[in-house]
């Protein structure tokens, strides 16, 4: 029996040969590229998963995580793109903080104990572990069956079925407050998959035993975004974190790899990947609540409409725009006073010159022109919706990350003496840059756009995963 090949670790959009020693073979690059793994793992655009480049080498995407290929371990590490070698970052932590999830206990990083999927089950095992030590939630469950007593109202359809059998019982539907509810159900379904994840044997003995303890509540087949179908009661709301570790784990997808060993047997295979776009949007949002706690301002994440309804660029609802974060007031009317988006790539670049008459001028590269049209129609549009005059829009600001040994937000503080909520991520000397759109018809424009920088954490060890 042939053992485990080495993990072959890719960095975001990062490319590597196809054959040759630790290297993928071109049937498993194949399968990498297919569109039947792509769509197994949740991706939809194919330009931001592995692509081929003729038969010599693959690219990876923006899309980061583990891929089990038989004997064969492929694994995706965040990168900035176009960084330099310490742009990678530390996808746990992103993750933990993205999940909303505090306190996770990170094992020792001397053994596979400290990778990334020993990392998230054995602590989502030791979670549901506490919490039913504390008592697992209880909801209010229709229970339909046929008792000796009356109980809530009677199940007219079975009542007459049992009066036909001639049975002695009375069919009666009423609700119950148990733990086997959908919410208990879809903690135990995070369970479930973790045990299907190669993971050490100390946490395979935790994942098992907390799995035993839930044999009242039932198994049953879940999505991994069925959680955005719960709406979470006033005494629920602290299992959000864990729920959303059960999501993470719910995301793993086994496959046939199509591939046999020696004795012909087919190898199986698993995925668990992410949008890394997506986890920075996420980590954006929660620290930036995280700072501005005692302030005036809120940040509400993807989309986010507090009437339900959606933002559209012009008339006729043609185009839907989803502003990656929104700041608001935390009080009041709750009104917006920022509109940021996220975006996963290398910052722009301020540029301060001298000019002939002796003049600091500074200009702005790197920023995509695409980006900028974005930013500017977030702002045109919030700034209509909420009745602001043209020259008053409201200030837009793009987010890029910050990675470096020192890249902490940990100390980072908001001020509320002043008005722009998001000036802690601005950089010394780069002052926002004032639309002059139009200015020859509105000299006095207020609007500004900004390039904010956060902190993301990097990575210490060859691999997190």
């Amino acid at each position: 029996m042939k053992e485990q090949k080495a993990p072959v670790i890719f960095a975001e959009n990062e490319s590597q040969g196809i054959g040759g020693n630790g290297q993928l073979s071109l049937e498993e690059a194949d399968l990498l590229v297919s569109d039947r793994l792509r769509e197994l793992a949740g991706c939809d655009n194919r330009y931001e998963w592995f692509t081929l480049s003729g038969s010599k080498s693959i690219r990876a995407g923006c899309w980061v995580g583990v891929i089990q290929l038989g004997r064969t371990t492929v694994e995706v590490l965040p990168k900035i793109e176009d960084g330099t070698a310490g742009s990678r970052v530390d996808l746990n932590v992103m993750l933990a903080v993205a999940l909303g999830v505090k306190g996770l206990s990170r094992l020792s990083s001397k053994s596979s104990a400290g990778k990334f999927i020993e990392f998230f089950a054995y602590d989502y095992a030791r979670r549901v572990s506490l919490l039913i030590q504390r008592g697992m939630p209880r909801r209010y469950v229709e229970q339909r069956g046929l008792l000796q007593t009356m109980k809530g109202r009677m199940d007219l359809s079975r009542q007459i079925q049992a009066d036909a059998a001639a049975l002695p019982f009375i069919a009666c539907a009423y609700d119950a407050f148990i733990t086997d509810n959908p919410i208990s159900q879809f903690l135990k379904a995070g369970l479930v998959a973790a045990t299907k994840l190669p993971v050490s044997p100390r946490t395979r003995r935790m994942l098992t035993s907390t799995l035993a303890e839930l044999d009242d509540v039932s198994d049953r087949i879940v999505a991994r975004d069925e959680l955005t179908q719960y709406t979470l009661g006033r005494n629920e709301r602290d299992l959000l974190p864990l729920c959303n570790l059960a999501s993470l784990l719910l995301r793993r997808k086994s496959f046939d790899t199509h591939m046999a060993n020696d004795q012909g047997k087919k190898l199986p295979g698993f995925s668990l990947m992410f949008n890394m776009w997506e986890i920075f949007e996420a980590y954006a949002v929660n620290e930036l609540n995280r700072v501005l706690k005692d302030t005036p301002w809120v940040a509400y994440g993807h989309g986010t409409r507090l009437d339900g309804k959606a933002w559209y660029l012009g008339a006729g609802k043609l185009v839907q725009l989803k502003p990656d974060i929104v700041i608001r007031r935390r009080n009041g009317d709750k009104a917006i006073v920022c509109v940021a988006d996220t975006k996963w790539k290398k910052d722009a670049g301020y540029v301060t010159k001298i000019t002939k008459k002796n003049t600091l001028r500074t200009s702005v590269t790197g920023v995509q022109p695409a980006d900028a049209y974005q930013a500017l129609a977030y702002t045109a549009t919030l700034s209509a919706e909420e009745g602001l005059g043209f020259n008053e829009p409201l200030p837009v600001a793009i987010i890029y990350p910050k990675v470096g040994q020192r890249a902490s937000s940990a100390g980072l503080k908001a001020d509320k003496k002043i008005d722009e909520p998001l000036s802690f991520l601005r950089k010394k000397d780069e002052p926002p840059l004032r639309l002059n759109a139009y200015k020859k018809v509105q000299d006095d424009l207020n609007g500004t756009l900004s390039f904010l920088y956060l902190n993301c954490p990097q990575a210490s060890d060859e691999s997190v995963i």
